[in-house]
C-alpha cells in the first residue's frame, strides 16, 4: 500500500524509486517526509505536465522511461536534456543498441510535428507470443516490433510519447479495452449509443470516460444511474466510466468510424 511506501522512504535510506504514475503521484501528494528520496523514475504510461509540475515543486526530479512488456525499458530522458528544460520534459532518446522510428501511412518520419506509430528494435524485444504465432507476427513490421503507441519528434528531435493508438485506455497501469466498456454500457436501458474514451489524468494517467446519447432525453439519466444499473447488473467496477457527457448523437465519418478528435475537443474545451 502507499502507506507502506510512505513508511519506507520515511525510515530507509531510499534514493531513487521506478513504478508508474499512480505510484509517483500517491508519493508526490502523500508522502510529507520524502527521506533521502533524490530521484523518481516513471515507465509504462505518458507522464501528465501536472505530475512533472509537482515533481519539481517537491524537489524531486522525475524522469521518463518508456517500455512495454514486449520491449523492456528502452529509452530515457537524457539528464542534460531534463536540466535544460527545468524539469518539464518527458522526451526520449533510445537507449544505447536500441533503435526507435515513427511510420506514418507506411512512410519513416524524420520530421518534427507529425505523429506515427512507434516501432522499436533491439535485443530488448521479446521473441514471441506463447502459442500465439499469429499475433506475433502481425505485431512486427520487417523485424520492427510495432509498440502500438502514437508518438512525435520535437524540435530536438527526442521522440515525446502521445498515447496509445488502440482502443485500450491504460488507468493506473492497467489496460482496460474501451470495446469492453462499450458492450457494459450499450446495454444499459436508457443508452441509444454510446463510446469511450480515455481522459488524460494526473494520478491514474487516463479515467473512463463515456459519450452516451439517450434513447429518451427526458427521461432522468446521470452518472451515479448508469453506475447503479451497471452494479445491479454485477459489472466489474473496472468497467465503470468515471466521467459521462451526454451528446445528442456520437459523430461519426461516413462509413461510421467515430471522430473521436472532435470528442476530445470537447473534453479539453472543459479545462
Amino acid at each position: 500500500s502507499i502507506d507502506n511506501i510512505v513508511d519506507l522512504i520515511k525510515n530507509e535510506p531510499i534514493t531513487f524509486i521506478d513504478s508508474v504514475s499512480t505510484v509517483i503521484y500517491d508519493i508526490l501528494f502523500n508522502a510529507t517526509d520524502l527521506g533521502k528520496l533524490n530521484r523518481l523514475i516513471c515507465g509504462g504510461d505518458k507522464i501528465q505536465p501536472d505530475l512533472l509540475k509537482k515533481a519539481d515543486k517537491r524537489g524531486i526530479p522525475l524522469y521518463n522511461c518508456y517500455g512495454l512488456t514486449e520491449a523492456v525499458p528502452c529509452s530515457y530522458t537524457p539528464q542534460a536534456y531534463f536540466e535544460q528544460h527545468n524539469h518539464m520534459t518527458a522526451a526520449i532518446k533510445p537507449m544505447e543498441g536500441i533503435e526507435m522510428r515513427i511510420i506514418n501511412h507506411g512512410k519513416v518520419i524524420t520530421t518534427s510535428n507529425i505523429q506515427g506509430s512507434i516501432e522499436v528494435k533491439g535485443p530488448v524485444i521479446f521473441k514471441e507470443y506463447l502459442f500465439n504465432s499469429e499475433k506475433t507476427k502481425s505485431s512486427f513490421d520487417d523485424g520492427w516490433f510495432i509498440t502500438g503507441d502514437n508518438g512525435h519528434y520535437n524540435y530536438d528531435h527526442l521522440l515525446v510519447i502521445d498515447g496509445r493508438e488502440s482502443d485500450k485506455i491504460i488507468r493506473g497501469g492497467e489496460n482496460i479495452s474501451s470495446q469492453a466498456v462499450e458492450e457494459k454500457v450499450k446495454h444499459c436501458q436508457n443508452v441509444k449509443e454510446v463510446t469511450i474514451l480515455g481522459i488524460p489524468d494526473v494520478r491514474l494517467g487516463q479515467r473512463i470516460g463515456a459519450f452516451i446519447a439517450l434513447k429518451d432525453k427526458n427521461q432522468p439519466f446521470n452518472k451515479q444511474t448508469l453506475i447503479d444499473e451497471l452494479n445491479n447488473r454485477s459489472v466489474d467496477k473496472k468497467f465503470w466510466p468515471e466521467k459521462i457527457w451526454i451528446v445528442n448523437s456520437i459523430p461519426r465519418t461516413a462509413n461510421g468510424k467515430v471522430k473521436k478528435y472532435i470528442l476530445k475537443q470537447m473534453v479539453e474545451g472543459e479545462k
